[in-house]
């Protein structure tokens, strides 16, 4: 039953997002204008930002192309490893739900990715989008609570997963009549994102020093070691940005491309 919800869950969301790439590629030639859409789809110029692209000498159709086929690729990369586990470990409820989220969270709108724009062209992909949204966005918030032992330590955590699924789906579905638009002030979104982090945190630290088998600590040393890595990028990034400033300035190839590629990442 387990590995059929899963399925019915994958399939048509990746399909979802196939067909969206045509809408993708074909939005973000067009000047940004609705801050909504500037600020949640990734890749998205200004008209001032499309005019330096030939001033660095890239044209309109080939920048869209870039960011068009460097989501495909990432997305292909998260698909293959999850579908793998789902092909390897199926008969493991958390490791079906590790395959779920590996999916789901990358080809989910939370990164500004193509979905988002599949639902600005057809509003009848409105309704689709936001559960693709809330599926990705509490499939990796279940499983980091749950992480290695299947359990939730301590048992109070039980609260936070409650209020990370409203949350979740507050986000995802946040007015009938206009699913892109937050009705609530600007501070209380990050606020919330850090509460539920510092909860995770909370969680795993707890777990490692009171819970957790040896082998249960070295699966946790692994996830602490990729989120180390994607941390440091981050530094990485911060740190070039102060010793070349001029990278990243609006009229350069990295200020155009880099700082886009951060909001998909």
């Amino acid at each position: 039953m387990a590995r059929a919800v899963w399925v019915v869950l994958v399939v048509p969301s990746l399909g979802l997002f196939v067909i969206s790439l045509p809408a993708y590629y074909q939005q973000i030639q067009r000047a940004c204008v609705n801050p909504v859409i500037c600020n949640n789809l990734a890749g998205a110029l200004p008209a001032q930002g499309l005019q330096a692209l030939a001033s660095i000498g890239f044209s309109v159709s080939e920048y869209a192309a870039l960011f068009t086929i460097f989501f495909a690729i990432i997305a292909a990369i998260w698909c293959a490893v999850g579908f793998l586990i789902f092909w390897r470990r199926s008969n493991d409820w958390l490791a079906l739900l590790a395959a779920f989220f590996l999916v789901m969270f990358n080809i989910t709108p939370s990164g500004g990715n193509p979905t988002f724009a599949l639902a600005l062209a057809s509003p009848v992909f409105a309704l689709p989008f936001g559960l693709v949204s809330f599926l990705g966005q509490i499939s990796i918030l279940v499983f980091f609570l749950l992480f290695p032992n299947g359990r939730i330590v301590p048992r109070w955590m039980g609260l936070i997963l409650l209020l990370g699924i409203i949350w979740e789906f507050l986000n995802s579905f946040p007015s009938p009549a206009s699913p892109f638009n937050q009705n609530w002030p600007a501070w209380l979104s990050p606020l919330g994102l850090g509460v539920l982090l510092v909860a995770l945190l909370f969680s795993q630290i707890y777990r490692y020093r009171r819970i957790s088998t040896p082998v249960q600590r070295q699966q946790t040393k692994w996830i602490v070691l990729g989120v180390t890595a994607f941390v440091g990028y981050f530094i990485g990034i911060f740190v070039i940005s102060l010793l070349i400033p001029s990278f990243f300035q609006a009229n350069s190839l990295g200020g155009v491309i880099g700082g886009n590629v951060l909001n998909i990442l």
